[in-house]
C-alpha cells in the first residue's frame, strides 16, 4: 500500500507530465486547419487580379485567426529559425502542405516599421528538407509567400486586390 506522501507525488507527476505535454502539442502545432481548398466559382473578386498564373490552386485562409497565432511567432533576432519551434504549414501545388520552423524576420528599418505596425515579414525553413524556404508576409493588402523548394519556386498571393 502506498503512503498518501507518495501517492500524492505520483498525481503531481501526471498532473505536470500532462500539462508539459500539452504545452508541447500547442507550441508544436502546425495550424494547417487554416487553410480550405475552395472552387473558384465560389470566389467573389472584389478587385482587379494582376496576376493570373497558367496553373493554380485557389484555397481560403483565415487570415485574422493566422494574424493572431503569428503574434506568438519568436523573432529571429533572439532565435535563429533552425531553432524554433513554432510551426506553421503552407499549401503546396501538389494539394500536399509543407510544414516550416518561422521566426518573425523584419526587413523594414525600425523607425519604419513602427510607422506601419500592421505589415509583418517572417522566415521559414522546412521541417523535412531543410533547404525549403519560405518568406511570407501579412500586409493589409492580405497574405503573400514565396516558396523556395529543390523544384523552384512556388507563389502564395491574393486571388484579387
Amino acid at each position: 500500500m502506498r503512503s498518501k506522501s507518495s501517492s500524492m507525488k505520483l498525481f503531481i507527476f501526471f498532473i505536470t507530465t500532462f500539462f508539459v505535454m500539452t504545452s508541447v502539442i500547442s507550441a508544436q502545432s502546425n495550424f494547417a486547419d487554416l487553410w480550405n481548398d475552395v472552387s473558384e466559382t465560389s470566389i467573389s473578386a472584389t478587385g482587379y487580379r494582376y496576376i493570373i498564373p497558367e496553373s493554380y490552386r485557389t484555397l481560403e485562409l483565415e487570415l485574422q485567426e493566422l494574424s493572431t497565432i503569428l503574434s506568438q511567432v519568436p523573432q529571429e533576432k533572439f532565435t535563429k529559425v533552425k531553432d524554433s519551434k513554432f510551426l506553421i504549414s503552407l499549401p503546396l501545388p501538389d494539394n500536399s502542405l509543407e510544414t516550416f520552423a518561422i521566426v518573425e524576420s523584419p526587413v523594414m528599418a525600425e523607425e519604419l516599421a513602427a510607422r506601419y505596425p500592421q505589415i509583418k515579414t517572417y522566415l521559414g525553413q522546412g521541417t523535412f528538407d531543410k533547404r525549403t524556404r519560405v518568406r511570407f508576409d501579412v500586409t493589409p493588402a492580405g497574405f503573400h509567400a514565396i516558396i523556395f523548394t529543390k523544384n523552384g519556386s512556388v507563389y502564395i498571393d491574393p486571388y484579387s486586390q
